[in-house]
């Protein structure tokens, strides 16, 4: 199989204090020929001039600014810019491992994938514990198969699940013709679960995945309890909630997916919002009746 080229898209919001150590650590194993895309979400620090010293520098890092319209909106920016036959993703204040694009360039040179799926390492109290494994094993899957193991739970989750692998971004690769489309979501109002809905577009497009064992990421642990408050049940993010909820219902019925679980998945992820608008009394964008 011949080489493919990666385009990296990275999002900043005032970075400054991580970004350059992001860049350096990208680079290490980004070839020439690949491209690393920072879409710059209106930062108001010096991440601006920072990026900007590195574009100068880099032929293969492309720097593009816009007015603050939110993580998913840059992401979006990021993946039609992008010239790549595959994409991956990464954020600012993360580190990758060292010969992460060494590797992917590797193991898609030898599937032809439409979404391979690595593992990460989560960092913790300056220990590295591993986590973030499909519980499946390495090996090629049709997109049906991976729904119905891992990619179900990205409508909503139950008691039973017990996998926390789904839903993130920053441990695959995704061929830019399975994000193709993805621009008619774009809606300033979606802050958080864009991850969610940018994987669940890629799985329906998707025909062949393949999951790796190998682990090309390094989470931090603290960003990962600040994003969990960030996506809280609070009623100032009710109608992002609601956006997103009807958004992947929209996606479920168009792909023919909307079945009996699906809904009840669906419940799930709109319920705590009915409870805190029982105990705090107040209205919403969410209607009473779901």
């Amino acid at each position: 199989m011949s080489e493919k080229n990666i385009s990296v898209i990275l999002p900043v919001y005032n970075s400054e204090k991580t970004i350059a150590e992001c860049i350096d650590n990208a680079l290490l194993s980004l070839r020439e020929y690949d491209e690393l895309i920072i879409i710059d979400d209106g930062s108001t620090d010096d991440t601006s001039n920072i990026c900007m010293d590195y574009a100068w520098n880099y032929s293969n890092i492309i720097y593009r600014q816009q007015e603050r319209k939110g993580l998913f909106n840059a992401r979006l920016e990021g993946i039609k810019i992008a010239t790549g036959e595959y994409v991956s993703f990464i954020d600012a204040d993360d580190v990758c491992a060292e010969k992460r694009f060494e590797v992917m360039h590797s193991v898609v040179s030898d599937n032809d994938a439409d979404i391979i799926f690595f593992g990460a390492i989560i960092k913790k109290e300056g220990c590295d514990t591993q986590i973030f494994d499909a519980d499946m094993f390495p090996g090629k899957y049709s997109s049906k198969k991976i729904i119905d193991s891992f990619g179900k739970m990205l409508f909503g989750r139950l008691d039973s699940d017990d996998n926390s692998y789904t839903g993130y971004l920053w441990n695959t690769l995704i061929s830019r013709d399975a994000l193709n489309g993805l621009e008619e979501y774009a809606d300033e109002k979606i802050r958080y679960y864009d991850d969610e809905i940018i994987m669940l577009h890629a799985l329906m497009k998707a025909q062949k995945c393949v999951i790796s064992e190998k682990k090309l990421y390094r989470y931090e642990s603290t960003k990962r309890k600040a994003l969990k408050e960030k996506k809280s049940y609070s009623p100032k993010n009710w109608e992002n909630i609601f956006n997103v909820y009807n958004l992947k219902r929209e996606m479920a019925i168009e792909n023919d997916m909307y079945n009996s679980d699906i809904k009840f998945r669906l419940s799930t992820f709109l319920g705590p919002i009915s409870f805190m608008r029982f105990i705090v009394g107040q209205d919403s964008a969410v209607p009473r009746t779901l």
